[in-house]
């Protein structure tokens, strides 16, 4: 992975308070029971978000990059050693 320009870090920060923020959003939550877990409209939010991320850091496609039979928790272990 190459070194990231100041762009890139700026996008990343925005990134990362919407991925922050879709990930906080509780409106499931009934009473005092949370769920655990965001509405649905965040959930795919934070996903399109999250896909962005990985891009500007040079992950592009983890299932293309996985070897044949691997699985993706493996495959992260494998290019962060």
């Amino acid at each position: 992975m190459s070194s990231l320009n100041e762009k890139e870090i700026k996008q990343l920060g925005k990134l990362a308070e919407e991925i922050h923020e879709s990930l906080s959003c509780v409106i499931n939550d009934i009473g005092n029971s949370s769920q655990g877990f965001p509405c649905r409209s965040h959930r795919f939010a934070v996903i399109d978000s999250m896909i962005r991320y990985l891009l500007i850091n040079g992950v592009t496609s983890t299932l293309e990059q996985c070897e044949d039979g691997e699985d993706v928790d493996s495959w992260w272990k494998r290019i962060n050693k």
